[in-house]
């Protein structure tokens, strides 16, 4: 009989910068070439497409149709990050399934690494990587629980004021945890990168597709804890060029805006 997939992938695309997605795929698969030498295993990769326009994501992937195994998925209403990636969820038969942003570039060993953790620790359900900006600086992947205040701080103050609540903002990005640079339990993950238990994902219902974009990886990450640890792990690394909601514009500040209030209205205020 013909084995089944070890590991789906999945990204959700909304009018993707070309060059930088082209890396992205030539990236992961380089990670997946790297898994099927280690597991001696197929994979799949969904991409579920949230663009007015479907030709230009068709032709980003074309030439990787066949060699990622490569599905894709059209939605043009665009009905949420977590909604797209629910319905690539449901499109998984693997074991081991991977959330990955259009924006997010693979080390070449970090899957072989991801997985090879989850299949030494039958307790982890979710697993974050190491992950660089574009510059190559470290980033802080991991939030503590958040207040008003710092999500104001971190997303909108100027950089003297955030300089005086420098010590506030290190507690929230979680920094000592993630410069010790050791596998370590993690309140929130963020959704950039996110390899996890495919049943697990499945017995929390996915992403809460209450949240259109931001907030659905905290919520998943607090779902996930009841099935399961939820860990940084930098044993993998991987290149995030996105990130910072106010820099995006006014759309994504309202985005960010909303799913904020929300959150904090699910969870109680925290203002300070």
């Amino acid at each position: 009989m013909p084995q089944g997939p070890l590991l789906s992938v999945a990204i959700v695309s909304f009018q993707p910068e070309p060059l930088l997605f082209q890396r992205v795929l030539q990236a992961l698969e380089q990670a997946l070439a790297a898994v099927q030498n280690v597991f001696a295993a197929p994979y799949a990769v969904t991409v579920v497409d949230h663009s007015p326009d479907p030709t230009a994501v068709a032709a980003l992937c074309a030439p990787w149709r066949e060699t990622l195994s490569l599905t894709l998925l059209h939605d043009g209403a665009n009905p949420g990050f977590g909604a797209g990636h629910n319905r690539a969820l449901g499109q998984s038969q693997a074991p081991f399934h991977l959330i990955l942003n259009p924006d997010v570039i693979l080390s070449k060993d970090s899957l072989v690494a991801l997985l090879q953790y989850l299949r030494a620790h039958p307790a982890a359900a979710l697993l974050g990587p190491e992950v660089h900006d574009g510059q190559g600086h470290l980033s802080y992947p991991c939030k503590a629980e958040p207040t008003v205040l710092d999500l104001a701080l971190r997303g909108f103050a100027p950089r003297w004021l955030k300089r005086r609540f420098d010590a506030r903002l290190a507690r929230y990005e979680c920094r000592a945890l993630v410069e010790a640079r050791q596998v370590a339990p993690a309140l929130h993950l963020s959704g950039c990168c996110l390899m996890a238990r495919t049943e697990a994902l499945r017995a929390v219902g996915g992403f809460d597709e209450g949240y259109f974009l931001y907030f659905e990886d905290f919520a998943l990450s607090r779902a996930l804890r009841n099935q399961g640890e939820v860990l940084y792990c930098p044993l993998a690394t991987v290149e995030h060029h996105g990130g910072d909601a106010a820099r995006k514009g006014l759309r994504h500040v309202r985005y960010f805006g909303a799913s904020a209030w929300r959150w904090f209205r699910q969870r109680g205020w925290r203002w300070g």
